[in-house]
């Protein structure tokens, strides 16, 4: 039992830590969060620490490790989107309050943190960094404005 967050509540948890970003703060805010994520894998997870000592994805055992670590991290993921789920009114059936708290909100924005977590940990299991995953992400966003353009 957490003894800090007894009842495990995200929302309590919330400060502000960024309010503003340009483009280029965009990028350091995304590579913030892939380093902090890399630093609480390697602190708790022995499967990293190997990864991360010859991060080449082409070497077939550094290739293992990291299929492995996106396999486990999508189930994860998964788990995650359950409770998300848990966290919204989807069920036609069941009558919800017309507008969800703060706290509420706060909770199931938590859940998609959690989410984050393991979609950065299956970045990274794929030898994706921030910058890879800035670039692929505007280049693939372009691609879709165009699409959409072109009434794809």
């Amino acid at each position: 039992m957490d003894k800090m967050n007894p009842d495990n509540s995200c929302a309590k948890l919330y400060k502000p830590h960024y309010t503003a970003a340009t483009e280029a703060d965009d990028v350091d805010l995304l590579r913030s969060i892939f380093k902090l994520q890399l630093e609480f894998q390697l602190e708790y997870s022995s499967e990293w620490s190997e990864l991360m000592r010859v991060p080449n994805w082409g070497v077939k055992k550094e290739r293992r490790i990291g299929l492995a670590i996106i396999e486990k991290n999508w189930i994860r993921l998964c788990v995650e989107f359950g409770e998300l789920m848990n966290k919204l009114p989807y069920k036609p059936w069941k009558k919800y309050p017309s507008r969800m708290s703060t706290d509420e909100t706060l909770e199931m924005q938590f859940e998609m943190i959690d989410m984050l977590h393991f979609f950065v940990n299956m970045m990274m299991g794929a030898g994706i960094t921030a910058e890879r995953a800035y670039n692929l992400y505007v280049s693939k966003n372009r691609e879709n404005v165009r699409r959409q353009k072109n009434g794809y």
